[in-house]
């Protein structure tokens, strides 16, 4: 095992940090006549199939926000009731059946603007092939903003009628823990800012759906507005230019710690855009990511350098060195 531990340091040592690659899955503006949202749909735009809805129009004016950090285009989409649409993301440059796949290590970011008018709600509904909602989100009637995951609710936060909201959703699918979702909602008057270490509302549970479906669900009789759906890979993706670049990540040290588990030190100035990933092969492997602890003794967990022991202006993470993988390496972007 101390052989095999030496070969980990040496090599992985010749790979030392990276930077994450932004990839734009999808991107919906609404820029289309003013009319109904009824088979609306721009093949550009990395969805591939067109909007179905009695219910729902397009309003040319869309949605606006003092701070939002993106150029918004476009109209909006105006109704009650539901639409739906199917994500299966060609032409944008991702290879992918749908938003994601909770059988497997991704993360995918979504931001979306919403409105609603009083005595309602408005909710994005993640579905699968089977068209059943796995992952809903919005604002509540409740005045909260929602964020729910087969059937198991969590509300936070405050957002009032006849305001329009931005809002971000972190997607975390893990095959072998319970998979995440972080939702971040700011009003016209907050600062769209690097990606929050404090979100509005989390949930968490086990699901193993592929979600391909998008579909938007309001109070009957009651008008709602969805504009600028984007969704891609990472917090910049879908919350523009405000957003801080992450600074590489530098493995200081690589050592064996005890039997099967070998400490980290790594220098991350921006430890919650930082993730230990390891490779079995160099020539013909992937890097993907692997759990850490953090004194070698608490659970190994699939995250960012948040999950830690400060030593210094250091991080130090144990990793599992009895797994099939040869090389580590630190890596801005968790997926």
């Amino acid at each position: 095992m101390i052989k095999k531990s030496m070969a980990l340091l040496f090599l992985s040592l010749l790979v030392l940090g990276t930077s994450s690659q932004a990839v734009l899955m999808g991107y919906e503006s609404f820029n289309y006549p003013d009319g109904s949202l009824n088979g609306q749909n721009d093949p550009s735009d990395g969805f591939k199939f067109q909007w179905y809805t009695s219910t729902y129009s397009v309003d040319t004016n869309g949605l606006s926000m003092p701070n939002y950090p993106l150029a918004a285009e476009g109209g909006a989409m105006s109704g009650s009731g539901g639409a739906v649409r199917t994500l299966t993301f060609e032409g944008l440059g991702l290879d992918s059946v749908g938003l994601i796949d909770f059988s497997q290590e991704q993360t995918r970011y979504l931001s979306v603007m919403m409105k609603r008018t009083p005595a309602t709600w408005i909710e994005m509904r993640l579905q699968n092939a089977a068209k059943e909602d796995v992952v809903k989100f919005g604002l509540a009637s409740n005045d909260k903003f929602s964020a729910r995951m087969a059937g198991l609710n969590a509300y936070g936060g405050d957002c009032s009628t006849s305001n329009a909201y931005f809002i971000v959703l972190k997607i975390v699918a893990h095959s072998s823990a319970d998979d995440q979702i972080f939702l971040k909602g700011y009003s016209g008057s907050d600062t769209v800012a690097s990606e929050p270490t404090s979100w509005t509302v989390v949930n968490s549970t086990n699901l193993n759906d592929v979600l391909t479906r998008v579909d938007f669900t309001g109070k009957s009789g009651y008008v709602s507005m969805v504009d600028e759906i984007v969704v891609g890979t990472t917090w910049e993706d879908v919350a523009g230019n405000n957003t801080i670049t992450p600074e590489a990540a530098t493995i200081v040290s690589l050592e064996p710690y005890a039997a099967g588990v070998l400490e980290m030190v790594v220098d991350a100035p921006t430890p919650s855009l930082s993730y230990p990933k390891g490779m079995d092969d160099l020539v013909a492997g992937s890097w993907t990511n692997v759990g850490h602890s953090i004194d070698g003794n608490a659970p190994f967990v699939v995250t960012n350098l948040d999950y830690s022991t400060d030593s210094g202006s250091n991080k130090v993470i144990y990793l599992e060195a009895d797994k099939a993988v040869g090389f580590f390496k630190i890596d801005a972007v968790g997926e």
